[in-house]
């Protein structure tokens, strides 16, 4: 019986982690609950798991144990592999459990992956010899013989077909939820070990039918097809087999000729299916006993080399998933699991440290740790007072009733520690320690013998609390030795965290979603970086179409000419982005006097009639000024027209553009009332980009001032609009209102000079009767022309 144990180990495998995406490269590992794993491996020479025997206690009957289940999910968590697959072996309802396998105990790992709050998936993986010729055989003998080999499955025989699919892995998928399943592509995946003449007949033609029938069968119950993972001996006995049966081929490991690892592909060097898949093993035997793959690969130090060798050989040479042997695997010296193995293990945590390194989160944000696993002990007191979880040693243990369960340390006490090898320590590291005491106590963790901070530990009243524990900085992500040291008082222990030192940005939001700007307007776009309290918040801006709109470092827009620009902002960390979409209208842009500078000018509302908020109120007869920044896309002339009330005449006031005084003394006639609002306007040439306008009183007070409208002459849209031969002789205004507003004909236009009339353009002519040598002609432009973009601008002043 042992020696057909043994056999059956050797099918164990470790399996490859596969994940959605087309590209990704996973790795996983078998994984077997034969009682004597569950025990386990007690029995076994080397690769004892960690934890004691048949947990809780050495008495509990390994078909009782939910604790081992619940170890197993911390420990392949830990190790950050993407799935383990399943060594299924059936079920036997006319026998006895065997406990080497069935099904029905699967529904345990999921439990414990949810008690843990456990992230990885799980696969199947048919173990043929086993599930097939050995279930059936014990199956139909009553639990009489277990052969593999006598009598042979007849694959021919469709009534066998039970013993794969309806009896194995149709139970198997019933334990594992959909959100639990490890999939490719989408399709839950099933691994296959070898289909040989040593363990069936009939092979050809028949193993591609037996494979159709597992998806066609899946589909009916499940509503999938899944992904089939077979082993190269299928397609050597049954040259049928074609993509449409099996959607992927894996060569194994052989260990009777010293090979561990394989990346199989077809015999002309392409790939089945364009896709390569690896597996391997970390070793094999043991001294003595051939066949023996040494984990350190004839070398007097270093058990990780063969594994390591394998991890390189396959993942490293983008395998779309990796298998490795074996999880539990102590039967043949090739378990994952922790071990105090000292003879093939260089620590209890080495060969879960190898697999993380080459899953694709080798530092992930945050790692979680059990204290009761640590790899090395200094404990001032002999024994296990708790007297759980560990097997030997003096660290003492108790089980945990905190959130995700485990175990937990107590009983400690000063200059105690525990330490751990290899841990993937980020470039900024914090150390957060879950721990319970009824008194004050103390801590501290050091890296390669560098002490951190000591770490004030208050009372928690015997409730589990986090805490922050300290911080660790290197040049980049890197494996260091860390060590957590009991300081003073009696702490208990569950784990600690290692998390991310800086905190990361998780999004960031861009304000306003949209704007829209007139030509040389700008626009100061504000980012939000989430959380708040994110460690760097360094972002960058850029503009997808800079002949529209440029934006600074800041995040200020500048409109530049007519059209639309979209404003990105990314974070340095993270590459988290956001976006402003930004609309440029040419055309006149107008500048409230409460949003300009003021100096000795105060912001007044007690008049009525004024646009915006208020209005500026000139207080000193001398130096009160208004000044307001602008933006124009290009350097040229452009109409400045002010808005302003002023009862009586007199209050010039000097006008500055850029610095420089263009207007000494610009006259601003009376308007008879505080609440009566008119403009005038003055042509001046700006430079392209920012422009300062300021009005400053000269001897009176001045004026109040309510807007500033800046006109481009490309405002000045067609001929219509044209002034023609007035002069500035008279001082009387007129203003003349249309109804009329389109371009083209029946716009309002000034003809003559001199004393000509103003008229509008009718047929018949109409007469307006008034005649002026000074007026002001005041009306609403509409482009409607189908060429042009469609816009209403503001009132456009024309000043003769």
């Amino acid at each position: 019986m042992k020696k057909t144990l043994l056999k059956i180990s050797f099918l164990f495998l470790s399996f490859l982690i596969a994940a959605p995406s087309a590209n990704s490269q996973d790795v996983g590992a078998t994984f077997c609950w034969h009682y004597n794993e569950i025990y386990g491996g007690d029995s076994y020479a080397f690769n004892k798991s960690l934890a004691k025997k048949g947990l809780p206690a050495d008495n509990t009957n390994w078909s009782a144990t939910t604790e081992w289940w619940e170890n197993m999910a911390e420990e392949i968590e830990y190790s950050g592999i993407d799935f383990v697959a399943m060594l299924s072996r059936g079920t036997t309802p006319n026998a006895p459990d065997r406990g080497n396998g069935n099904p029905n105990h699967i529904s345990k790992l999921i439990d414990a992956m949810n008690l843990t709050g456990a992230n990885f998936k799980v696969a199947i993986f048919d173990d043929c010899p086993n599930s097939w010729t050995g279930a059936k055989n014990w199956n139909e003998s009553g639990g009489a013989s277990y052969s593999t080999d006598s009598p042979k499955f007849d694959c021919a025989v469709t009534a066998n077909w039970q013993y794969i699919y309806d009896m194995n892995i149709k139970p198997t998928w019933q334990a594992i939820p959909d959100s639990k399943r490890y999939k490719i592509d989408g399709r839950p995946v099933i691994w296959f070990w070898g289909a040989k003449p040593s363990w069936m007949t009939n092979l050809q033609g028949n193993l591609s039918k037996i494979l159709t029938h597992i998806k066609t069968k899946c589909q009916a119950d499940f509503g999938f097809t899944p992904y089939l993972i077979i082993e190269k001996s299928w397609l050597d006995n049954d040259n049928t087999i074609t993509t449409a049966h099996a959607d992927g081929v894996h060569g194994w490991f052989t260990s009777a000729t010293q090979t561990s690892y394989s990346l199989w592909k077809k015999d002309d060097g392409t790939l089945w299916n364009g896709q390569k898949f690896g597996a391997l093993a970390p070793a094999f035997g043991y001294a003595g006993h051939e066949p023996f793959l040494d984990p350190k690969m004839g070398y007097a130090t270093g058990n990780e080399r063969r594994m390591k060798a394998g991890l390189d050989a396959t993942v490293g040479a983008d395998a779309r998933s990796t298998l490795v042997e074996g999880f539990t695997d102590a039967a043949e010296s090739a378990a994952l699991w922790r071990s105090n193995d000292t003879e093939y293990y260089d620590y209890p945590n080495e060969r879960l440290n190898m697999l993380r390194r080459y899953t694709t989160s080798p530092y992930p944000s945050t790692l979680k740790v059990q204290v009761e696993a640590c790899d090395v002990i200094y404990d001032l007191t002999t024994g296990n007072s708790g007297g759980a979880y560990r097997r030997g040693g003096n660290l003492d243990i108790l089980k945990c009733s905190d959130t995700n369960a485990g175990w937990y340390v107590t009983a400690t006490q000063a200059n105690e520690w525990m330490e751990w090898k290899e841990l993937p320590l980020l470039a900024s590291t914090k150390f957060q320690l879950r721990y319970k005491s009824t008194a004050s106590s103390s801590i501290k963790f050091s890296v390669d013998g560098t002490s951190l901070s000591t770490i004030t530990l208050p009372s928690t009243s015997g409730v589990w609390t986090t805490i922050d524990a300290g911080t660790y900085s290197t040049a980049s992500n890197s494996l260091h030795t860390v060590r957590l040291t009991i300081v003073s008082g009696t702490p208990d222990i569950n784990y600690f965290l290692r998390v991310n030192g800086n905190v990361a940005v998780t999004g960031v939001t861009l304000t306003p979603a949209t704007a829209t700007l007139s030509v040389g307007n700008t626009q100061q776009l504000t980012k939000s970086v989430t959380p708040s309290n994110a460690t760097n918040q360094t972002v960058t801006y850029s503009s997808n179409n800079s002949s529209v709109a440029t934006v600074n470092s800041s995040g200020l827009v500048t409109a530049i000419s007519a059209g639309t620009a979209t404003i990105t902002v990314t974070t340095q960390d993270g590459n988290k982005t956001d976006t402003s979409v930004i609309t440029v209208t040419s055309g006149i842009q107008t500048l409230q006097a409460e949003n300009a500078t003021l100096s000795g000018a105060i912001i007044n509302t007690n008049q009525t009639g004024y646009h915006g908020t208020g209005f500026a109120d000139y207080v000193n007869n001398s130096g009160d000024y208004i000044q307001w920044t602008v933006n124009v896309g290009s350097a040229g002339s452009y109409d400045l027209t002010f808005r302003y009330a002023l009862p009586n005449g007199g209050r010039p006031l000097e006008l500055k553009v850029n610095g420089t005084v263009k207007v000494a003394s610009l006259d601003f006639p009376a308007t008879v009332l505080w609440n009566t609002w008119e403009t005038i306007t003055t042509k001046q040439t700006l430079v392209s980009g920012s422009n300062t306008i300021r009005l400053t009183t000269i001897g009176s007070n001045g004026g109040n001032i309510d807007e500033l409208f800046v006109t481009p002459m490309s405002a000045y849209v067609d001929d219509c609009d044209v002034i023609t031969g007035w002069s500035s002789a008279g001082t009387n205004a007129l203003s003349l209102y249309s109804t009329d507003k389109k371009q083209g004909a029946n716009c309002i236009q000034m003809v003559g000079s001199g004393t000509d009339e103003f008229k509008k353009v009718f047929s018949p002519a109409y007469n307006s009767g008034a005649t002026t040598a000074n007026g002001v002609l005041k009306f609403w432009y509409y482009v409607s022309d189908a060429t042009k973009e469609l816009s209403i601008y503001n009132i456009l002043i024309i000043q003769i």
